[in-house]
């Protein structure tokens, strides 16, 4: 299995002076990593609001079954 690596090789011209806003337009080695992070947050906060969501039924429910399987009459 090989390797793919889609950055550019360092030139001569690529080390000429450049502004910092020209500098971050040309720089892709965090965009992975931003989508990555984004993905994570965005699924921990659905996570998060089922877990919510679902937590007081549930928890309802865990405490039906046990006064049913509590009860003293067999």
């Amino acid at each position: 299995m090989s390797v793919v690596e889609f950055r550019r090789p360092n030139k001569a011209h690529d080390l000429v002076e450049q502004t910092p806003a020209s500098a971050l337009v040309d720089e892709t080695d965090g965009a992975i990593f931003v989508e990555y992070l984004t993905l994570t947050v965005l699924v921990a906060i659905l996570c998060a609001t089922a877990t919510l969501t679902l937590g007081a039924p549930l928890l309802r429910l865990f405490r039906f079954q046990q006064a049913v399987v509590a009860i003293p009459i067999p």
